[in-house]
C-alpha cells in the first residue's frame, strides 16, 4: 500500500541524552490465537533498538507470548518507561498494567527502577494522521477518488467502559478537520455502530483504517469479514502495525516527560 509520509518521524527528546540511561518497555494486548500481535511489537522494539536512544528495550504481551510480567523483570537501570501499545485508556492501561508494575517493584525492592508509566499511543494526535495516510494509500491502489469516498474508522468499542469510543471520536474529529474524505465515520466490534454492518451504513465507495495497534484477529478477520465480497469496500488494515508508531512511541514518552519530568509509576500513573 502507498503511504505519503516519513516512514518513521522523530519525536524531540525533553531531556537530550537522558533516555540512554532508561530502559523503554513496550506492553501491548497480545493474542492467545496468533503470534502476529507480538511480531509486531517486536518489530517495533528493534526499530526503537536501532535508534540507539534507551539503554534496551523490550516488548511482551499481556495475552499470549512473550509474556508482559517478564520485561518487568531485572530492569537494570534507574528508570524506565512503560508505553502501552494499546489504543485507549481503558481497563488495561488504567488497571492491568499499573499491576504488573506494582508487582514488579514488590519482587525487585529497593532494587526496582522508577518505572513511568506513558499514556497510550491510541491517544496521540498523530493516529488520526496515520489513519489517513493508509486510507489514502489504499484509495490509490484502489483506484478510488478520496473526495468520493467515505472514511470508517473501526475499532474496538466496548459496552463496560467508554474510553474506546471517546478516543475514537477525537480521532474521528481530526480526521474530518483534514477534509480528505467525503465523511469519516465510526464503527466498533463491540457496540454501535457496529463493524459487521459497515456495508448496510455506507455506501460505496468507502475505506476502512481500523484503530487497532496489533494485526490480531480483530483487524485481520473481523474488520475483512465484514467487507468481504463487496465491491467498492477497501481495506486499509491496522494503524498499529505502521513502522510510523515508533515515531509515536517517541512522542507518548517526551509528553510523559513534560507532564512529569520525576512521575513514578509505582505510586500514579504519568498522564500526559
Amino acid at each position: 500500500m502507498s503511504t505519503t509520509r516519513s516512514p518513521s518521524p522523530k519525536a524531540p527528546a525533553t531531556r537530550p541524552g537522558a533516555w540512554r540511561d532508561a530502559t523503554l518497555l513496550l506492553v501491548g494486548l497480545g493474542s492467545s490465537r496468533t503470534d502476529a500481535p507480538a511480531a509486531s511489537f517486536e518489530r517495533h522494539a528493534q526499530s526503537l533498538r536501532e535508534c540507539g536512544l534507551f539503554a534496551g528495550v523490550r516488548a511482551g504481551c499481556i495475552l499470549g507470548d512473550p509474556p508482559a510480567r517478564g520485561i518487568f523483570d531485572r530492569v537494570e537501570t534507574e528508570e524506565a518507561y512503560v508505553v502501552p501499545l494499546l489504543m485507549s485508556e481503558g481497563p488495561l492501561a488504567r488497571k492491568a498494567i499499573p499491576a504488573l508494575i506494582r508487582a514488579a517493584t514488590a519482587q525487585a525492592g529497593a532494587a526496582a527502577p522508577r518505572f513511568k508509566q506513558a499514556r497510550p499511543v491510541g491517544v496521540d494526535p498523530e493516529i488520526a494522521a496515520l489513519a489517513l495516510d493508509r486510507a489514502l494509500g489504499a484509495c490509490a491502489d484502489a483506484g478510488l477518488d478520496p473526495r468520493a469516498t467515505t472514511l470508517v474508522l473501526a475499532a474496538h468499542g466496548s459496552t463496560q467502559s467508554g474510553e474506546s469510543r471517546r478516543a475514537t471520536l477525537r480521532q474521528i474529529v481530526l480526521a474530518r478537520r483534514s477534509a480528505r474524505f467525503k465523511a469519516v465515520a465510526p464503527a466498533f466490534l463491540d457496540e454501535e455502530p457496529f463493524v459487521r454492518n459497515i456495508v448496510r451504513d455506507h455506501a460505496p465507495p468507502a475505506v476502512v483504517a481500523s484503530l487497532f495497534a496489533a494485526d490480531g484477529p480483530h483487524a485481520m478477520q473481523d474488520v475483512p469479514d465484514a467487507l468481504r465480497g463487496h465491491a467498492g469496500f477497501v481495506d486499509a488494515g491496522p494503524v498499529g502495525i505502521d513502522p510510523r508508531i515508533v515515531g509515536i512511541v517517541l512522542a507518548r514518552i517526551a509528553a510523559c516527560d513534560r507532564s512529569s519530568p520525576r512521575a513514578d509509576a509505582t505510586k500514579a500513573t504519568a498522564r500526559s
